[in-house]
């Protein structure tokens, strides 16, 4: 997974073996831990902890790109992207691996980020919603639909279309543009729906 982030302190992964995240079988990475000077991996429940130290890895004001991969024999390996090339941050096996079947982000201990995922990925025409829920984002159009299906069956087709939000009293359907930063609050009679790409659990605004 290829991602960047721009953030001060502790940009942090999990790698699990549930869908989910609800595992106690998971690989915790902070990238710009204790102050923006080191970078920890940490498999869970055991006393396997790994600290490379990393100086000003992540940055407050620039995003930093980032490479990770793993694979089915216990291989973690992370890859910091320069102008002047690739930097290997570090390159692991454990030697007593599980599948990794899902990712997490967050940034944490007071750090906001930006994270931008770069992905190849096709629409399950599955959608993640939540709630109380509304995106602050740009629109493409808004409209009024009977049901939040109507309002759903015109972002399925718009490749342009990242999700939608839904009004549950007054049926407003506000479609939502992609390629943009999601931004969400709560409001009451809303609900946001985004869509998932790859497996039914690949879906941003579900994310926490």
């Amino acid at each position: 997974m290829k991602f960047s982030v721009k953030t001060c302190h502790h940009a942090n992964l999990i790698l699990s073996a549930a869908v989910d995240l609800q595992s106690s079988d998971l690989y915790e990475i902070s990238i710009g831990d204790a102050g923006n000077n080191r970078t920890k991996l940490h498999k869970k429940d055991t006393s396997i902890s790994i600290f490379i130290h990393t100086p000003g890895i992540v940055s407050c004001t620039e995003q930093i790109t980032f490479v990770i991969s793993w694979k089915l024999n216990g291989n973690i390996l992370l890859i910091k992207e320069t102008q002047n090339g690739t930097e290997i941050i570090f390159d692991w096996t454990d030697p007593s691996p599980f599948v990794i079947k899902g990712v997490g982000i967050a940034t944490a201990w007071g750090s906001d980020g930006l994270w931008v995922i770069e992905h190849t990925a096709v629409f399950t025409g599955h959608y993640c919603f939540v709630p109380g829920t509304y995106g602050f984002m740009t629109l493409l159009s808004t409209t009024i639909e009977r049901s939040d299906i109507g309002c759903l069956s015109q972002c399925s087709p718009n490749d342009n279309c990242l999700g939608v939000n839904f009004n549950s009293d007054t049926y407003e359907c506000q479609i939502i543009s992609a390629a943009q930063p999601i931004i969400k609050g709560i409001l009451e009679d809303w609900v946001l729906y985004t869509k998932c790409l790859q497996g039914d659990m690949m879906c941003l605004v579900c994310l926490e």
